[in-house]
């Protein structure tokens, strides 16, 4: 795609260019329907930043949009924003960058209905009202990009590289089992209420900073990682969460597709046996640190969390 740059007025001064935008999901959610007027339609965003370099950040906005009995699509886009560090995490998403968002939203959905062969035209459904937009931006919270991180020192610190993978065996088997595993119950394997497990996990595993962390682990394969630490608390939590479900009933709705995917039970074994202590180990050696997590403290019943 090309980059589009946006340079919106406010009363402090940046500007965007859109770099990257995705389909994380799509689906069909019932029969088509002709008559868009007997629709309701819901959508949020939630967003998440990493720092790129001196004032200059990554901007992850992940647009969530459900036509009521029709479809449910989230869109990820990627802006690379200039902007004061002291004002990054002031920021909110801006008219122009959801106006952007749902124009891409628009080219999916045809996409997918030309594919599929749906009667559903969607470009007889017009823009999202102006004042609508306008109302829901106003809205908004302020923007809080939490960690659950308790302790001393600056909090910016936990934007900055913090853990190293290498290319190994070892590290390789553990972010692909972790990937695999977390796609299945968040995304992919409709055998799973999705939307829900992703709610339940908001607090524990939010989706919007899972995506994030999982793009940068999945170039693992033309080289050195690095995470912050922020990336890195939700990464060991995801770790703990699928050692579980590797060896709960879970497995059952997953099982044949994970062996499809060349992650079959030799790998589901020699993944619980490398993941189980790099977990525990990296927790400790946080602690010895002085740092605790709120999110780490907990005991989590994962067999009535995701579903």
């Amino acid at each position: 795609m090309d980059n589009e740059e946006i340079i919106p007025d406010d009363e402090y001064s940046y500007n965007i260019t859109c770099i990257d935008v995705s389909v994380i999901q799509f689906d069909w959610l019932e029969e088509d329907i002709i008559d868009k007027s007997v629709c309701e339609i819901e959508f949020s965003i939630v967003r998440d930043i990493e720092i790129f370099d001196e004032n200059i950040f990554l901007y992850h906005m992940d647009f969530r949009f459900e036509m009521e009995k029709l479809f449910y699509i989230h869109i990820r886009t990627v802006f690379r924003m200039e902007i004061e560090e002291t004002n990054i995490f002031k920021f909110q998403p801006q008219i122009d960058m959801i106006n952007m968002t749902y124009g891409f939203i628009k080219d999916a959905i045809i996409q997918y209905h030309e594919d599929a062969g749906k009667k559903f035209n969607p470009e007889n459904f017009d823009d999202m009202p102006q004042d609508f937009l306008d109302d829901y931006v106003k809205s908004l919270p302020p923007a809080q990009f939490r960690t659950e991180i308790k302790g001393d020192g600056d909090i910016s610190q936990a934007y900055k590289p913090y853990y190293t993978f290498k290319q190994d065996f070892s590290y390789s088997l553990l972010i692909k089992g972790t990937i695999l595993v977390m796609d299945e119950i968040f995304f992919n394997n409709p055998s799973f209420n999705r939307k829900q497990n992703q709610l339940r996990l908001e607090q524990i595993i939010p989706p919007n900073f899972y995506l994030t962390f999982r793009n940068e682990l999945n170039k693992l394969d033309k080289g050195e990682v690095a995470l912050n630490f922020k990336k890195f608390v939700y990464l060991i939590v995801a770790i703990e969460c699928v050692c579980h479900i590797l060896t709960t009933d879970h497995l059952d709705y997953m099982e044949a597709r994970l062996d499809s995917m060349k992650f079959g039970k030799e790998y589901r074994d020699e993944y619980i046996r490398i993941a189980e202590p790099f977990a525990r180990d990296s927790k400790a050696n946080i602690k010895k640190g002085g740092m605790t997590v709120g999110n780490w403290e907990d005991k989590y019943d994962w067999d009535k969390l995701i579903t």
